[in-house]
């Protein structure tokens, strides 16, 4: 169902499109109008967001781990949240949109995680916005905005909460929190997912950079409208005098029952953290993303084109999460958000050599889920750990049944156990050895010990397979599947033998 060429192939329709205008810099990637869009995601592990070439519109945000069925009889599928990150702005009654705009460009600052758009406004603004999803504070996103006004004006920013349609029930506040002296605004909106597997909860709020909190007679007076329990707003007027920059932000946070019993209140917290800390002191703790880095003399290009790939790979993961990379990241819903071999085999190897703090998790996403892959072994009549061909957050395999690969393609589990010795023979840490790494791989080979037939020469053959070849089903002994299991049963030798087992 997945091939890794895939990733070339988007790689290279987003060069066509991103690289057209590129900066001289190897950290940062620019371009400007252009007939195809393809935006890049602003990731942190947790959430994604994706933005638009309409000015401050983003078109979606995607919650890594968190699934419903993607219909009554269907498998699971990652989900959309609901949008805290869309907004409109105003200046002297009209509108910003894409029409009316000059000089758009957007940048991706790879070193610093930021995602910039700018435009000037007619004669009367210059305006840039920034996307952060905060690699710190991993449930929120921060939108830092700058306007230059050559001119006096007068804006209107309205701050949004848009819900997607297929979820259910939703509940669309405006609140105003009191401690002591200090006033905290919370733009809100509380619903179920689609089947009802979840409360997602989104809250957000403004924050001016120049004027401090407990000073709130400064602030613009808030308007809330809630044009309905989908479309949910909030949104202040200001005058602006000519060539003085007015800086303001919008943050929100995304929360669900997937990691919080009570995402709601949980939502609006985070919120509150970031309204009540500075910008500099948030944008300083989201840029701990490059643990290591691969430098290319003398081809700007290629330089761009490995950090991209490199930025992805982080963008899609964090170290303290033990959660896994679907084929598409946080980047859309495709292939439902599951974890394939692509994560093991592709994605895995740079992030073991560039950064092992990330490297464990992935692993050790596997490793939580090791119950699951006992019983499905158990379910077909084999020993040892069997694990889904797409994995989700339960573990359990969730392939649609129509496809054979879900049934067959067994090469996932030998492909697992090759990267868990993988890390071991990086890290060297016989502590994780002994608690994750020799019990994966022992199950790993307990499995292809049962799963093997006996042949009359007494050689064993893995029958019925589906290979990484796909189009081809109902395999005996397939080259990469044997292959693949024979490496798994040699690393749990050397396991055991490193533990003195």
């Amino acid at each position: 169902m997945y091939h890794p060429s895939l990733i070339t192939q988007l790689l290279l329709t987003f060069f066509v499109v991103f690289t057209s205008q590129a900066q001289n810099d190897g950290w940062n990637i620019s371009t400007g109008k252009v007939d195809a869009y393809t935006g890049i995601v602003s990731a942190n592990g947790r959430l994604g967001i994706l933005p638009s070439d309409k000015p401050f519109e983003t078109a979606s945000i995607i919650m890594n781990n968190v699934y419903d069925k993607e219909s009554p009889l269907g498998v699971s599928k990652i989900l959309v949240g609901i949008n805290f990150a869309h907004l409109d702005l105003s200046i002297d009654g009209e509108k910003i949109t894409e029409s009316n705009v000059t000089n758009w460009k957007q940048t991706l600052n790879m070193r610093h995680a930021a995602f910039t758009t700018s435009i000037r406004f007619k004669n009367k603004a210059d305006i840039s916005y920034t996307i952060y999803t905060l690699r710190q504070v991993q449930y929120t996103g921060y939108i830092d905005i700058s306007i230059t006004p050559p001119q006096n004006i007068q804006i209107k920013a309205t701050g949004k909460i848009l819900t997607p349609e297929e979820y259910q029930q939703p509940m669309s506040t405006f609140r105003v929190l009191q401690d002591l002296e200090t006033t905290m605004p919370i733009l809100q909106t509380v619903a179920k997912s689609r089947l009802g597997k979840h409360t997602v909860a989104a809250s957000a709020t403004f924050v001016w950079h120049a004027i401090n909190s407990t000073r709130e007679h400064q602030r613009p007076e808030l308007i809330h409208e809630k044009i309905s329990e989908y479309d949910n707003r909030l949104s202040f007027e200001q005058k602006l005098e000519k060539g003085k920059d007015f800086q303001f932000a919008w943050t929100g946070a995304l929360t669900s029952t997937q990691d919080f019993d009570d995402p709601q209140t949980e939502s609006e917290r985070f919120v509150i953290y970031n309204l009540l800390n500075s910008r500099d002191v948030l944008l300083k703790e989201h840029n701990q993303l490059w643990e290591g880095d691969i430098e290319i003399e003398g081809a700007l290009t290629s330089q761009q084109d490995v950090r991209l790939a490199l930025y992805k790979l982080y963008a899609f993961s964090r170290g303290d999460s033990n959660l896994s990379i679907a084929p598409m990241g946080l980047s859309s819903q495709n292939y439902n958000g599951h974890i394939f071999w692509d994560t093991e085999l592709w994605m895995y190897p740079p992030l073991l050599l560039l950064n092992q703090d990330i490297a464990r998790s992935l692993v050790n996403y596997r490793s939580d889920r090791l119950d699951k892959a006992k019983q499905k072994a158990i379910n077909f009549g084999f020993k040892g750990a069997m694990f889904p061909w797409e994995s989700d957050d339960t573990g359990e395999e969730a392939t649609p049944a129509w496809a054979l690969t879900g049934t067959f393609e067994h090469h996932i589990t030998a492909d697992v156990a090759i990267a868990f010795w993988n890390y071991y023979r990086v890290v060297q840490d016989k502590k994780w050895l002994t608690e994750r790494g020799y019990p994966m791989l022992k199950e790993i080979a307990d499995y292809w010990v049962s799963r093997v037939t006996k042949n009359p020469d007494g050689s064993y053959a893995i029958n019925n397979v589906v290979g990484a070849n796909e189009f081809a089903a109902n395999i005996d002994d397939n080259a990469f599947t044997n292959g693949a299991a024979i490496t798994a049963l040699q690393y749990a030798v050397k396991a055991a033998e490193t533990l003195g087992i």
